[in-house]
């Protein structure tokens, strides 16, 4: 049975590895700037959901290059990672664009409009 520590453990431990990797095994231009933000995995460890951002600005189209970019070279980061992570079977690796920050800023810009709205009122 398992509490739910071991898939937090190794998904740390994946996404270390993995930022690394990019850093220091991938030279396409692409992915210049890239940050993996978080990485969650299946119960199973079967299955690791990898989540990466640009530090540049990129529109919906560069966002599909950039995951489409890290999904064509997954199976060599998941060779990679077989030789540094002590499992008996890796996860595959499914690449995602991290919306979190943009969504949270938009969230932001609507609880300053309601404020503003508010102030303007009194």
């Amino acid at each position: 049975m398992s509490d739910g520590r071991r898939p937090k453990r190794i998904a740390e431990d994946i996404r270390d590895r993995l930022s690394a990797s990019l850093m220091r095994e991938l030279s396409d231009p692409r992915l210049v700037g890239t940050v993996i933000t978080r990485v969650e995995t299946t119960p199973d460890l079967g299955l690791a959901d990898v989540y990466v951002r640009s530090m540049q600005p990129l529109d919906e189209r560069q966002v599909r290059g950039l995951v489409s970019t890290l999904q064509r070279s997954a199976g060599r980061l998941r060779r990679g990672l077989a030789g540094q992570l002590r499992l008996k079977r890796v996860p595959d690796l499914r690449f995602h664009y991290d919306e979190g920050p943009d969504k949270r800023a938009r969230v932001d810009e609507l609880l300053e409009e309601i404020r503003q709205e508010r102030s303007d009122e009194e």
